[in-house]
């Protein structure tokens, strides 16, 4: 609506834009997410998400929620800061990951389009 603060914001490889004005703009927009009805969705490569230390990937991390898909279970938990189970049996095959909301998580298959 007019006026309104709500909407979406979704940035398909967000690590791609570290270090340009793109980044200082997508984190201003995040941080003004966190006071308005806005969602954010990004993706980003967790080698790149893990070694963030400033910028949008930092500030999505920040937000302790997310979808880690075919985790490495040893070591993207720290992306969202949980400790992710290492079930042996447990594949990862596409779509499959960790849902994490604020320190909890679920096991989760995301829908093959």
């Amino acid at each position: 609506a007019e006026g309104s603060d709500s909407g979406v914001l979704v940035v398909d490889d967000l690590h791609d834009f570290a270090d340009s004005e793109v980044d200082r703009l997508v984190t201003e927009l995040l941080r003004h997410s966190r006071r308005r009805s806005m969602m954010v969705v990004a993706s980003a490569s967790a080698d790149r998400a893990r070694r963030a230390y400033d910028g949008s990937l930092r500030e999505i991390k920040s937000f302790k929620s997310g979808i880690l898909l075919q985790p490495d279970t040893d070591m993207d938990g720290d992306i969202l800061g949980v400790r992710l189970p290492r079930v042996a049996s447990l594949a990862f095959p596409p779509g499959r990951g960790y849902l994490v909301r604020r320190g909890t998580l679920e096991l989760c298959q995301m829908a093959m389009l």
